[in-house]
């Protein structure tokens, strides 16, 4: 791939995921921060705010895995799905 096809890529996917934070993320988090979600269920389970992440990054990345080796043609489309790019 020539960088020029990379660098337009690179913003259509971008723009994507800005998209994706701003109406996903609302659903998850309050005006004031965007981490509320992450804080509050780290202060309940008395862990830290990344350890939260951790654990839903790699939710994330289990299922990523498994549904490309269940469907290897379709990678980009799998990565693409809008929750996984949150992450």
């Amino acid at each position: 791939m020539k960088r020029d096809k990379f660098i337009d890529n690179s913003k259509e996917i971008f723009s994507f995921v800005l998209k994706i934070i701003n109406n996903k993320g609302a659903e998850y988090q309050t005006n004031e921060d965007v981490l509320s979600n992450f804080k509050s269920n780290a202060s309940e389970l008395n862990l830290t705010k990344y350890q939260i992440w951790s654990v839903y990054f790699t939710k994330h990345v289990k299922s990523i895995i498994s549904k490309i080796k269940d469907n290897p043609e379709n990678r980009l489309k799998i990565l693409l799905k809008r929750d996984n790019l949150q992450f």
